[in-house]
């Protein structure tokens, strides 16, 4: 649903203040592995006053529930934690292939039709593997589909041969990580998710179907509306009734 509001009808909201956070969080863990691949080290505290700096300095934000100082915690406490459990340690500066390395993917199927170009941006890539970076306020023990379908598309467009997915999540009793492998689905697969969600959305955009009718035939996620929606800034901005729907 954001996808179809922001990028087909053009219509583009503020991020909630989750979003900044886990901007603010990838901000400074990707600082660490930039300093590594410069300079083959870094420094924890320059890590946190990257992540600091991005929410201070942040004018878009429509703070409600949850105040900057708020924010501000709950990103450094995931940055200190992840830096804390070694994880840049692991990494060398020579096996650093790219960071936010940004890439086209086309997918073309077995009849050489093609489907849209998708601008994939990959977290870390190394000689060997993409990780993911993930924040969320609530813990996971496991990879979603999310994970398997967008770490796959890394898999083969960065030609890597294996992906994993590190999962900060912050808590009241503070911050924790889990780290879970992403098994790679083949590429017939990943084309098959990719062209049903694109014609779902071709769909909806030909036939100019009203929100309601939207959501009974789209529902790429599978996931429960009234939780998908309390991710998105659509429902509070007025331009999506799902959720006083549901």
């Amino acid at each position: 649903m954001q996808y179809y509001f922001r990028y087909i009808l053009g219509r583009v909201v503020a991020p909630l203040p989750v979003m900044l956070i886990g901007t603010a969080t990838h901000n400074g863990v990707e600082f660490a592995y930039q300093s590594i691949w410069e300079d083959n080290k870094y420094n924890k505290d320059d890590c946190a006053d990257v992540t600091r700096d991005k929410i201070v300095h942040d004018s878009e934000i429509e703070w409600d529930k949850m105040d900057k100082a708020a924010a501000i915690d709950h990103s450094v406490s995931m940055v200190n934690e992840y830096i804390d459990r070694g994880y840049p340690e692991l990494v060398k500066q020579d096996d650093i292939v790219g960071i936010e390395l940004k890439r086209s993917i086309i997918l073309t199927d077995k009849d050489g039709n093609t489907k849209p170009k998708i601008m994939g941006v990959a977290d870390l890539v190394i000689t060997d593997r993409v990780i993911d970076f993930k924040t969320s306020s609530r813990k996971k023990t496991k990879p979603d589909g999310y994970n398997y379908l967008q770490n796959s598309l890394y898999a083969h467009t960065f030609g890597v041969s294996n992906t994993s997915v590190h999962h900060m999540s912050y808590k009241k009793s503070g911050a924790e990580i889990n780290e879970y492998e992403v098994p790679i689905m083949p590429l017939s697969q990943v084309y098959m998710w990719v062209s049903g969600f694109w014609d779902k959305l071709l769909t909806i955009d030909k036939l100019g179907l009203d929100l309601k009718d939207m959501k009974k035939k789209f529902s790429p996620t599978g996931l429960v509306h009234d939780w998908a929606c309390s991710y998105c800034g659509y429902g509070r901005s007025g331009l999506c009734k799902h959720k006083m729907e549901v």
